[in-house]
């Protein structure tokens, strides 16, 4: 995945870039990740005033309110979120 391999770039590039973090554990999240929550709670860390951070909180929520986390998924839903809204 080239978003992943950008983010990942960045996080080599400075390791305190707290929205990188949050980035990758929303990517890692939307593919099942189970390590997303490490992300989510690092890029907290490296910045609790970041506005960004309700994305790091709603992930965060999504692990803990879901038993089996985001990799058990009904058959045909394609993301943490359910499947895409579509307009035709």
């Amino acid at each position: 995945m080239a978003g992943l391999k950008i983010i990942e770039r960045a996080i080599r590039s400075n390791p305190n870039y707290a929205r990188a973090y949050n980035f990758r554990g929303l990517l890692r999240a939307w593919n099942g990740g189970s390590d997303a929550a490490a992300d989510f709670e690092l890029a907290m860390r490296l910045s609790p005033r970041d506005p960004f951070n309700y994305n790091a909180k709603m992930g965060l929520l999504s692990r803990i309110t879901t038993p089996a986390g985001m990799q058990k998924r009904p058959s045909g839903q394609t993301g943490p979120f359910g499947p895409s809204l579509r307009l035709s």
